[in-house]
């Protein structure tokens, strides 16, 4: 049970993270700001975030027993966090990559692209999950 109420703490950190970075990253876009510190940090908790929520969910799940797996929606939201971890994975692994400097325009680019499809998926895979709960679990 400790597994199921850490899950759903950070769960809640694995959405936000990734939303204020996408925030972040369009304002520097549109400032014409350097990326920095803050865009790092953002970053790597981002990833970290996502890893802890797919992990704390993975243990969390056979709690549930055999009828979680009835649920068509918990497949896709399985399947998908383990997907989520790979792409923010590289994620990082291009933010590693980038400097501040304008040279790398085009892993910046890059990077903006990935961050917003990874922001649109981790946004659906909350989603699923709060379908998961409270359409299913919490009428048990």
């Amino acid at each position: 049970m400790d597994a199921i109420k850490l899950h759903a703490a950070l769960v809640h950190f694995a959405i936000v993270f990734p939303v204020v970075l996408l925030i972040i990253d369009v304002y520097y876009w549109i400032k014409k700001r350097s990326i920095d510190g803050l865009h790092a940090f953002f970053t790597y908790v981002s990833f970290f975030a996502v890893i802890f929520a797919t992990s704390t969910g993975f243990f969390s799940y056979p709690s549930f027993g055999k009828e979680i797996l009835g649920i068509g929606e918990f497949h896709i939201h399985r399947g998908l966090g383990l997907a989520l971890n790979g792409l923010f994975f590289t994620l990082a692994t291009l933010r590693f990559l980038m400097h501040s400097e304008s040279s790398q325009n085009t892993l910046r680019k890059l990077f903006t692209a990935l961050l917003i499809i990874c922001t649109i998926l981790i946004l659906y895979q909350g989603k699923l999950g709060g379908t998961i709960v409270y359409d299913y679990l919490i009428k048990r």
